[in-house]
């Protein structure tokens, strides 16, 4: 019996096994896709945030009170169905300490909450030597809107922009549990997407307000 069987129909749990995930970035988006990447038990997985969880952060990015003051890779990895070890980096990516995780990495989630952050995090990346050819992910969230990019193709690049070009939101609709789920389940099924080697749009944008999914390129 195996903890995958209901959708081994749908990804090899060999291939899986040959997978190195990161999860850049662990709150509202980042700390529910750590536990679907978790149930698909890729062969490693490694998140990454310097944050710690404070009170804020509990409605939307649905962590335990509990767990306030604690690191949020440690406080993430507590709640994962996954069989093998968590590797938990409670610092700022990129950095030395992070590297070596993004550069054996063949999927690398960016669910970041800043361009800059982001920009970092791809130029590092096309840096670091012997690299895997791999997909890196990029996960966007407003309190109603979510983006799923590409991150290493030209759509991506062309519409970078810094973070004083955001659209401004208030403090008190920022953030929202159901968006945040929906877009981490949709960022799980892209990658398993290109696992099968299918034909992916290089842009995803799912406004829920008025329920219209727009795959772009």
């Amino acid at each position: 019996m195996s903890t995958t069987q209901r959708f081994d129909g749908i990804l090899d749990p060999e291939l899986m096994q040959q997978q190195s995930v990161v999860i850049v970035g662990v709150g509202a988006v980042g700390n529910n896709l750590a536990r679907i990447i978790g149930a698909m038990n890729p062969g490693e997985l490694t998140l990454i945030d310097n944050d710690i969880v404070e009170i804020e952060n509990v409605g939307p990015q649905m962590y335990c009170e509990c767990s306030i003051g604690k690191n949020k890779v440690d406080a993430c990895s507590e709640d994962i169905p996954y069989n093998g070890a968590i590797h938990c980096l409670p610092y700022k990516a990129p950095s030395p300490k992070t590297d070596a995780a993004l550069r054996d990495a063949t999927c690398v989630f960016m669910c970041v909450d800043s361009m800059e952050a982001r920009g970092k995090i791809i130029d590092r990346i096309g840096e670091l030597p012997d690299c895997k050819d791999g997909i890196v992910i990029d996960t966007r969230m407003g309190a109603e809107t979510y983006q799923i990019w590409d991150a290493r193709s030209l759509a991506w690049a062309r519409n970078m922009f810094t973070d004083a070009e955001s659209l401004p939101e208030a403090c008190n609709a920022r953030s929202t549990p159901w968006c945040a789920t929906m877009c981490a389940s949709h960022a799980a099924f892209y990658w398993s997407q290109w696992l099968r080697k299918e034909e992916m749009p290089s842009q995803i944008i799912h406004d829920l307000r008025t329920n219209e999914v727009v795959p772009v390129g």
